[in-house]
């Protein structure tokens, strides 16, 4: 049970990171609602896929382990250098780091183009799900790079030496400090997995932990946008001044008007027609022609 949880969970690890990378990948390139509704449909599918493929990978060096009468012992049934070097090259070099790492390379650097290039494709969702699948992805390869690292040096020396040197080799005390060092480096990649989708998802960050990390970001475009409202208020008074100032000008062209259509008629004189109506004296001399004053 301890060797097939030990090396189940070093395959489970990049496993998952390598189905979510693609996942992403495929759902931005081809950008089709339906993988995302096909993979919710067969999400059950795909965890018992894992769990199969896990127990199909660590199935034979967990067969190779048998425990003695007493049950206190364990001892590797096959007990030979050559199965113990291949189980250190599948198991601890190849499957938890290398060959996952060959498979994401390409959808991973796509991935960092289009968030490089700044596509406008990109719907802010999907914008948030590349960084969180590139940061849990490649924080899995940075945080385990020192260990398996050291994983591999120890394999090429397993193939140069035999098995005596090889044991003297690894009870030097540099592997007993450097090991569980790098292993402890490795943890730091399950702090980042949880806290990404509280760095890059809009929605999270508002939320403690992202509140937190987030806090500088945060503030700037608080200050960004209140110095756009108040851009936005000084643009609004000045065309509120400009259109005044419009009204004002246009009003005193119209007074003006006004004023000379007024002068032009006090000058004028018109002929009253009931001034030669009638032969009375005083009628004809009330009737006479006037001017407006």
């Amino acid at each position: 049970m301890y060797t097939y949880i030990t090396y189940g969970n070093k395959a489970m690890q990049p496993m998952v990171a390598t189905v979510m990378l693609y996942y992403t990948w495929l759902r931005v390139e081809l950008k089709r609602q339906s993988i995302e509704a096909r993979t919710r449909q067969f999400f059950p599918l795909i965890v018992v896929g894992l769990l199969v493929a896990q127990f199909f990978l660590v199935i034979w060096p967990t067969l190779n382990v048998s425990g003695t009468i007493s049950g206190q012992f364990c001892y590797n049934i096959d007990d030979s250098y050559e199965t113990e070097r291949l189980h250190g090259w599948f198991y601890l070099v190849m499957i938890p780091y290398f060959l996952p790492l060959a498979a994401g390379v390409f959808p991973a650097a796509r991935l960092a183009l289009k968030i490089h290039s700044r596509d406008r494709s990109l719907l802010d969702s999907e914008m948030a799900a590349v960084r969180i699948t590139l940061a849990v992805v490649v924080g899995y390869y940075f945080f385990h790079l020192l260990y398996y690292t050291l994983m591999l040096g120890r394999e090429v020396e397993s193939l140069v030496l035999d098995r005596s040197h090889w044991r003297k080799l690894l009870g030097l005390h540099v592997w007993y400090i450097t090991r569980p060092m790098f292993a402890l480096i490795g943890y730091g990649w399950n702090i980042v997995v949880p806290l990404a989708p509280f760095s890059f998802d809009p929605d999270l960050q508002p939320i403690f932990p992202g509140n937190w990390i987030n806090r500088h970001r945060l503030a700037a475009k608080d200050v960004e946008s209140k110095n756009s409202i108040c851009m936005s208020d000084a643009s609004s008074m000045a065309r509120v001044r400009g259109a005044m100032a419009m009204v004002s000008e246009e009003e005193e062209e119209e007074g003006g008007k006004q004023s000379a259509v007024f002068d032009d008629n006090k000058n004028t004189a018109f002929a009253n027609p009931l001034a030669n109506m009638g032969s009375d004296p005083e009628a004809g001399e009330y009737n006479q022609s006037s001017i407006v004053m």
